[in-house]
């Protein structure tokens, strides 16, 4: 129990940190639990929260580190909100190295669902691995603004199975000139705290927290019949929900091309996605998205 409560103590105190003389001081202490952890031959588990909060302290101090001025030249660290008490101090006077400053940026720069999810699933954590998901961040992660949309071979297959579109709760204009939904939300409505009908087609941002808020609207929203297409994050919380109230997920054989704002196919992504489907065609469904992919039945 007192492990637990040191570890959310550390946890709380990074969350809360807006020094970087402080966060630097976190992420050693850390650093030396973790060392000190390894050599006393603990559990797993236990070195494996001390990782936790090191790869916390760096991520807090590399976002610390974006927002201040020559910081990431490694050059004098001038008077900034976040660090009001420290004029003219450098990386070096503060035991920053540029080469820790420049990683623990780039860990800064992982979306937060990628880097939770790295947190969750991975066995071992280390800077490393942390710096390796920031060199492999999905290409069509969404922006929270639908900057990607869903390329139009996924959409007719769609229209076949549920016949129309009534609605699209996370779209725009020109996202609506593929789906061409009845009716849709952009983001300025805001499809969360819309009433969903009829047959919904959703490709929601993957963005945190907004796939999150959107899962669990699919849960607790009226419709008739419903088919996201997310990226199959099968480790995640959201997509757990997801699967577990879907009739079908269609697992793409093939990783998608999104379209861009100007209309344009992106490069291949670096993760694949499923069309997840709840509703009572589910025999067309299969029918349709066998095409697609290998489609799993709910039991």
């Amino acid at each position: 129990m007192s492990e637990l409560i040191l570890w959310d103590n550390m946890k709380n105190a990074v969350i809360e940190c807006h020094s970087i003389d402080e966060i630097s001081r976190l992420r050693n202490k850390a650093e030396a639990y973790r060392y000190a952890l390894k050599q006393a031959k603990e559990s797993p588990e236990v070195i494996r929260k001390a990782e936790e909060i090191k790869l916390r302290a760096e991520r807090r101090a590399g976002e610390l580190l974006k927002e201040t001025p020559k910081a990431k030249g490694g050059g004098d660290v001038r008077n900034h909100p976040s660090n009001p008490t420290r004029s003219e101090k450098t990386l070096s006077d503060m035991g920053i190295s540029y080469d820790q400053s420049s990683k623990w940026q780039k860990i800064a720069n992982i979306p937060e669902e990628k880097f939770e999810n790295y947190l969750e699933v991975e066995e071992e954590l280390s800077t490393a691995g942390a710096l390796k998901v920031a060199k492999n961040v999905h290409v069509s992660n969404n922006s929270g603004e639908n900057s990607w949309y869903t390329p139009s071979k996924i959409i007719n297959s769609a229209i076949k199975v549920m016949g129309e579109i009534d609605l699209d709760p996370a779209s725009s204009e020109l996202a609506n000139e593929t789906v061409k939904a009845n009716g849709y939300y952009d983001k300025e409505d805001n499809g969360l705290t819309k009433e969903w009908y009829g047959r919904v087609w959703l490709n929601p941002p993957y963005s945190q927290p907004d796939i999150d808020d959107f899962s669990n609207a699919v849960l607790e929203k009226d419709y008739e019949e419903i088919m996201i297409l997310v990226n199959n994050a099968t480790e995640t919380k959201w997509f757990q929900r997801l699967a577990r109230k879907s009739d079908c997920i269609c697992f793409i054989n093939r990783r998608l091309k999104f379209i861009d704002k100007e209309g344009l196919s992106t490069g291949s992504p670096l993760q694949g996605q499923v069309v997840i489907y709840i509703g009572k065609n589910l025999n067309m469904f299969i029918e349709e998205f066998s095409n697609h992919g290998f489609c799993l039945v709910q039991p």
